[in-house]
């Protein structure tokens, strides 16, 4: 049995130093994918001022200051527009005819004629949004106007 107890504890040792100094790394890579869908950041959002013109019949950024957003783009193809102008119900005087428009780089998109106007992808852009109010008269007050702009990536 002794005999025994020693082949096989020899047996174990010869295998653990015999395996051991054969051992082998091995490498492998992991790779990674992803997919960016084309899309458009509308940041940093800076509220522009209306005063009333000479002759009282407007309201509009010109006699006050533009407002401005930043935009960034991915995608082949990029399109600004101005898809709504809306007043405040508060307003001393409602139902004014408002216009607004929003100047790029390459050009300027306008509510009222529906027109739009591409943007560079991939490239920041600041566009500068103006808007008009226009009515036979206002009434002394504070006024409040939304215009809201919008990018599409195709």
């Amino acid at each position: 049995m002794l005999r025994r107890s020693l082949f096989v504890s020899a047996l174990i040792l010869a295998g653990t130093v015999g395996f051991a100094s054969s051992a082998k790394a091995e490498s492998a890579p992991v790779t990674f994918t992803g997919t960016v869908g084309a899309s458009c950041a509308l940041t940093n959002a800076v509220a522009g001022t209306v005063a009333i013109n000479g002759t009282g019949t407007a309201l509009d950024s010109a006699g006050g200051t533009s407002g401005t957003i930043d935009i960034l783009c991915s995608g082949t193809t990029a399109v600004l527009s101005v898809t709504a102008v809306t007043e405040d119900a508060a307003n001393p005087t409602t139902g004014a005819t408002l216009d607004a428009t929003a100047t790029a780089a390459s050009g300027t998109a306008a509510f009222v004629a529906a027109t739009t106007t591409p943007l560079t992808p991939a490239t920041s852009e600041t566009v500068t949004v103006d808007m008009t109010a226009t009515a036979p008269s206002f009434a002394a007050g504070a006024y409040n106007y939304e215009v809201t702009v919008t990018a599409t990536a195709n």
